[in-house]
């Protein structure tokens, strides 16, 4: 099999009657919000994954040898006062005490999860209120409690709630937050000099589909103005497949690179074992799953969002990976363009195209989706009309993939598309090598 790697990145636009700034593409090379959580990590997969990584932990407050490689400058270890208990707290004073200060502290793994740190709201608030004054001493942040969305029934606390005055189950984690932070302003205000009143960030493990990912970071924004958001676990353990689960990566990290209130993120895991879930392969070396993460681009932080009246198709309509494959990003948004795109309004929708490798000569398939029943035109780089695609399946309602050869070099390559026959709109596009 050929390997390529051919990302697809959008800029998916519309433009109205004034011309708007170009558009950005996304950043290759280490996202400062991308991590990973591992038990045991080999340095010659660490060294792979930080081509997109920059931050890793493992549930524990020593740093690993590993990372004392200068192979490993570049990523981050980030220590974990798993959960409330004495030994934890001493073993980071040693740490906070003696070595570099790591940029934060995560503390109280899954406190609403039989099996984890469980324990009740209030016990939580005061394991909190510790640990929050001894990162406050050492000039730390402090980025608890790390929460599991939701918990079975059997495996969830059970008590009297203080906000709802009655026994609840806590099988999500919004009541049990609530009750916490009900608890956590009660102790604050009886020790005034306590850091307990502040909460610097919040964790949240996440494994339901891409919508309920997307959904409960943009709950927590709603109910947490202002608070940074840690995805310390995210994962679909619903994924049935390999493809399943690059299919779910590719959205979910898009998604929470673009994410305002999601200040960092971290896979789990690095070395779960199994091509649905796993970064490394058992025998060691990056699985599709790792390449992905590690190849994903991020946005450019200086030129991202800043494109006053556009309308965006996601992040990036389509990334490829080595092999020749690739993976639907999220086809949420659409870009609507009008007939007339030649009578001066410049009424075009337009993708970036990001050619990593290219096979001789430059063959490829271009493929686009959009509204059926339209002929497309797609213009590459500004020139004149490169390729006109008639639809396979003309008058029939929603979108379909229109399909036809096209030549690409490596590099950056700008693709306009408009309609020939009324409106029309573009969903996606990507541009596929030959297998």
């Amino acid at each position: 099999m050929r390997k390529s790697l051919v990302t697809a990145l959008c800029a998916a636009t519309m433009f109205a009657v004034a011309a708007l700034a170009a558009p950005s593409q996304g950043v290759a090379g280490p996202s400062p919000k991308r991590g990973v959580g591992f038990n045991q990590i080999a340095l010659a997969d660490l060294t792979a994954l930080k081509k997109g990584v920059s931050w890793a932990y493992n549930w524990g407050v020593g740093t690993p040898d590993v990372f004392r490689s200068p192979e490993a400058q570049g990523v981050a270890f980030i220590p974990m006062v798993w959960g409330p208990q004495q030994g934890f707290l001493d073993h980071l004073e040693a740490v906070l005490r003696t070595g570099p200060k790591p940029a934060a502290v995560l503390g109280l793994n899954e406190p609403n999860l039989r099996g984890q740190a469980f324990m009740s709201p209030e016990d939580a608030a005061t394991a909190f209120a510790k640990l929050s004054d001894q990162c406050a001493r050492h000039g730390v942040r402090l980025v608890a409690p790390n929460m599991a969305m939701g918990t079975p029934e059997a495996d969830s606390w059970r008590g009297l709630d203080p906000v709802q005055g009655k026994e609840v189950v806590y099988t999500f984690m919004i009541p049990y937050l609530e009750a916490f932070d009900h608890y956590r302003r009660k102790q604050a205000a009886s020790d005034k000099g306590s850091a307990s009143a502040r909460s610097a960030a919040l964790g949240v493990h996440i494994y339901g589909n891409i919508w309920e990912l997307k959904w409960i970071v943009g709950e927590l924004g709603k109910r947490y103005p202002g608070v940074p958001i840690w995805v310390t676990e995210f994962n679909w353990s619903g994924a049935q497949s390999e493809a399943d689960a690059l299919d779910y990566m590719a959205q979910a990290v898009d998604a929470l690179e673009r994410a305002p209130n999601v200040e960092r993120y971290a896979w789990f895991k690095a070395d779960l074992g199994d091509d649905r879930h796993s970064l490394i392969a058992p025998g060691g070396g990056l699985t599709a799953l790792g390449r992905l993460y590690a190849s994903m681009p991020h946005p450019d932080p200086k030129r991202w969002d800043k494109w006053p009246g556009v309308v965006k198709a996601a992040g990036a309509a389509r990334i490829g990976y080595e092999d020749g494959a690739s993976v639907v990003y999220d086809k949420e948004a659409q870009v609507v363009v009008r007939a007339g795109a030649e009578d001066g309004t410049g009424r075009t929708g337009e993708f970036v195209l990001q050619v990593d490798v290219a096979p001789p000569g430059g063959a490829g398939t271009l493929i686009l989706s959009a509204a059926r029943g339209r002929t497309v035109f797609v213009k590459v780089d500004g020139a004149e009309k490169t390729l006109r695609i008639t639809p396979p399946e003309p008058g029939k309602w929603g979108f379909q993939d229109y399909a036809a050869p096209l030549r690409l070099s490596p590099g950056r390559h700008v693709l306009s598309f408009g309609a020939d026959n009324g409106d029309a709109r573009f969903d996606w596009v990507s541009w596929s090598l030959p297998k």
